[in-house]
């Protein structure tokens, strides 16, 4: 079967499975994790759960939220942290039936149909220094490296994952700020 017509089977086989969802009467909760905005991919204006949902958008937010209305499919967001939203998703407890933004994890693969990614990653360290002195600090150690509970640092391969880890992106930020980490494990996307 060529890319072409394969694509096309799995679009319409997808399509197909939306009609059967929306068929049922109970809305498909989408899971959205609430932590940190990704601009461009997934973003929002707010502190209330309510103006997160009212000003939800983004490149990946409107490619999947559009799909679900233009097959109207009725849908309720629900915003937790991100990796209690990949704990529901592997639970199967109903709280969460879809997300997106997630990366590829062996883990992950048992418990989601995962899609054609949307964009790329490039993986580094932030870190705090003085810009005019344009030294580069020694690749970090693994005691030096904070990230974000939930993300998925499997990219890193035998670089220095996180060994503290934050619940939000700000959190981390600040643990690298105060001086608890040297380094931040960050990426990079791209389209």
């Amino acid at each position: 079967m060529t890319n072409w017509v394969r694509r096309l089977t799995i679009v319409w086989l997808t399509m197909l499975s939306f009609q059967v969802w929306s068929a049922t009467s109970d809305p498909l909760n989408v899971c959205v994790g609430d932590g940190s905005p990704w601009p461009p991919y997934t973003y929002w204006q707010g502190e209330t759960r309510q103006q997160k949902a009212d000003t939800l958008t983004g490149y990946a937010t409107d490619l999947v939220l559009s799909a679900l209305e233009s097959n109207d499919i009725t849908y309720q967001l629900v915003f937790m942290p991100w990796a209690r939203v990949q704990h529901e998703l592997a639970r199967e407890s109903g709280r969460c039936d879809l997300t997106w933004d997630a990366s590829y994890k062996p883990e992950r693969a048992q418990y989601s149909r995962l899609t054609t990614p949307l964009y790329s990653i490039s993986l580094g360290y932030l870190y705090i220094g003085d810009p005019a002195a344009n030294v580069r600090p020694r690749l970090p150690v693994s005691d030096s490296v904070c990230g974000v509970n939930g993300y998925n640092y499997a990219g890193f391969g035998d670089n220095p994952k996180p060994r503290f880890e934050a619940n939000t992106l700000q959190q981390a930020l600040r643990m690298l700020e105060a001086g608890r980490c040297r380094f931040l494990a960050s990426d990079e996307y791209s389209l």
